[in-house]
């Protein structure tokens, strides 16, 4: 079995015998710092997938190639990010048929909850036409792409049904009317 400095070696060599070049010291230090950075397996995959790409695949790799073979290119990822916000706006729709505005959904994507609540919560996006839904679901989409790049604590992390805000009307009410009897107790009847 190879160890990761003679893999290491046996991928330098394919990379010289690919690009017909001489590796400086200096491009070995870049190509294991990257090795190290994002692992050597990722590496390596990244490296072989460069070399088989028939487009960028002639030139010799830079960091960014390879980084973008690892982490995929700014478009890919927002691609996939916004395949993600449509996916959890059709769990919005499915949610909203099956609780209504007077039950309160639970989504496991806090990203998806923080958008709900900053849309003006739950009841008010259940009380959307069909139509209105269509471009709710343009807002939302855009909202979730940006709000992943926010400290999940800096957003919000609740909706409420009318079911909720019912009851939290119902304790403010009970709370209101014994502070009310506390004051009257201590100061009098007016």
């Amino acid at each position: 079995m190879k160890n990761a400095n003679e893999e290491f070696q046996e991928l330098m060599m394919l990379v010289r015998a690919n690009y017909r070049v001489d590796l400086t010291d200096q491009d070995i230090y870049l190509f294991k710092h990257m090795a190290k950075q994002h692992g050597f397996n990722s590496f390596k995959k990244a490296m072989t997938l460069h070399m088989q790409d028939a487009d960028k695949g002639v030139f010799m790799p830079k960091i960014a190639d390879i980084v973008a073979k690892i982490a995929g290119t700014k478009k890919e990822n927002q691609q996939e990010l916004e395949g993600q916000a449509q996916m959890q706006w059709q769990n919005i729709m499915r949610a909203i048929q099956e609780c209504g505005s007077y039950r309160t959904p639970t989504f496991k994507d806090p990203i998806t909850t923080a958008c709900v609540s900053s849309m003006g919560g739950w009841p008010q996006l259940c009380s959307q036409t069909t139509d209105s839904l269509i471009w709710k679901g343009k807002e939302f989409v855009n909202m979730y792409q940006n709000y992943t790049s926010r400290p999940i604590e800096q957003l919000p992390d609740h909706i409420q049904g009318r079911e909720d805000i019912q009851q939290l009307k119902g304790k403010s009410a009970v709370i209101m009317n014994q502070l009310n009897q506390k004051f009257n107790d201590q100061f009098g009847a007016t």
